[in-house]
C-alpha cells in the first residue's frame, strides 16, 4: 500500500494480485445545493474597537451520490450506493468590542475602507 498526499487530496493505492473483480462507478455529480446561511457576528475582545474581521469564508452545501458495482467475471458480485452530504457554511466574522451593530461599526470607521475585497450584505 502506498499513501500519497496532494494540495487538496490524499490518494491510497493498492497493490495485490488480480482475483478477476472489476469495479465500474457512476455519479449523480453535486445535487440538492444548498445556499450558506447568514454570516456569523462574535465579539472578539483582543481586536481594537471598530475592527471586524473575517475568520471564516461561506460554502454552498451539496449532495453527491456514488453508484459502485462490483464485478467477479461477468457477473454481477455487489452493489451499493455511497451518499455523502456537505453541509453549508456560513462567513464568520469577529469584531472589536462595545458594538451594537459590527456592520455600521465598520462601516462607518474610515481605518477599514479598501481592507476587503467583497462584501455581501443581506439584512432582512
Amino acid at each position: 500500500m502506498d499513501t500519497e498526499m496532494g494540495p487538496n487530496s490524499l490518494t491510497w493505492k493498492f497493490y495485490s494480485t488480480s482475483d478477476g473483480r472489476r469495479v465500474e462507478w457512476s455519479t449523480t455529480g453535486i445535487t440538492d445545493v444548498v445556499e450558506p446561511p447568514e454570516p456569523i457576528y462574535r465579539e472578539d475582545p483582543t481586536l481594537p474597537r471598530g475592527t471586524i474581521k473575517q475568520v471564516d469564508w461561506a460554502v454552498n452545501g451539496a449532495t453527491v451520490s456514488v453508484t459502485r458495482r462490483v464485478y467477479k467475471g461477468d457477473q454481477l458480485w455487489f452493489s451499493d450506493v455511497i451518499n455523502t452530504t456537505y453541509m453549508p457554511w456560513p462567513d464568520g466574522f469577529n469584531y472589536g468590542p462595545r458594538h451594537r451593530d459590527p456592520l455600521a461599526a465598520f462601516f462607518l470607521d474610515p481605518r477599514s475602507y479598501g481592507k476587503i475585497a467583497i462584501v455581501s450584505l443581506q439584512r432582512q
